[in-house]
């Protein structure tokens, strides 16, 4: 579980990166359909990284169950890690409804 949140961090950092790219294209005032290409690749990104946040917390509290006999303990590391997934989450939303 830890490879697997550690690539969904991986993710974000690359969307990190995309995000200020296309930010200094859209400043610099490129045309339209190379920014809208960058912002599809930063929105692409994210979804990957919620994918292997979500598994790697999911896969966590399997590990926890089986070594400690429960599956969420609201240890930081956890609870972290289920609001990382959470507010990544609301920006997929808040896209995908429009919403932003």
């Amino acid at each position: 579980h830890v490879l697997t949140i550690t690539l969904g961090y991986a993710a974000f950092t690359l969307t990190l990166g995309l995000a200020n790219v296309t930010l200094f294209q859209f400043l610099t005032r490129r045309p339209l359909a190379q920014i809208l290409s960058y912002h599809q690749l930063t929105y692409r990104a994210i979804q990957l990284g919620v994918i292997f946040i979500a598994a790697g917390t999911i896969l966590g509290g399997i590990w926890a169950d089986y070594s400690w006999g429960r599956f969420w303990g609201w240890d930081p590391k956890e609870v972290w890690a289920l609001i990382t997934l959470l507010a990544y989450l609301v920006i997929l939303h808040g896209r995908y409804t429009q919403w932003m």
